[in-house]
């Protein structure tokens, strides 16, 4: 059982300045905010990776014209490092153990590799 808890983000004034024509009625901010939604409902493995069927072979085209550009077979890659929340989701990883094998499959900080790697590259920006 999978549990969704959606929050609708805090608008911003911005839609206030979009229209000042003569006539037109504008919204208080707070009339364009929506309650918290919450939904429960069982979600099968199977029915997961049928959604994101499309993104996963995105994946795997992306990893094909990234080995024909570079000009090498995945048996010629020595280690494949899986990071980020997606890098947990078994098809992702079965995608890339059938593509790599799986002893050449690597993986660590899932949860907070991206954001540590855009604090780094924050702190380039700003020495």
């Amino acid at each position: 059982m999978y549990r969704i808890r959606a929050e609708t983000p805090e608008p911003e004034r911005s839609h206030e300045s979009l229209d000042s024509r003569p006539g037109r009625r504008r919204q208080p901010a707070d009339a364009l905010r929506d309650p918290p939604a919450e939904i429960e409902a069982p979600v099968t493995r199977a029915e997961f990776e049928a959604w994101i069927a499309d993104d996963v072979q995105q994946i795997a085209d992306c990893v094909d014209r990234l080995l024909e550009r570079a000009g090498i077979s995945a048996s010629a890659v020595d280690r494949v490092f899986m990071t980020g929340g997606s890098s947990l989701v078994p098809v992702v990883r079965r995608l890339f153990e059938r593509r790599f094998g799986p002893e050449r499959i690597r993986s660590g900080s899932e949860l907070t590799s991206v954001a540590s790697g855009l604090a780094l590259r924050a702190l380039d920006r700003i020495r």
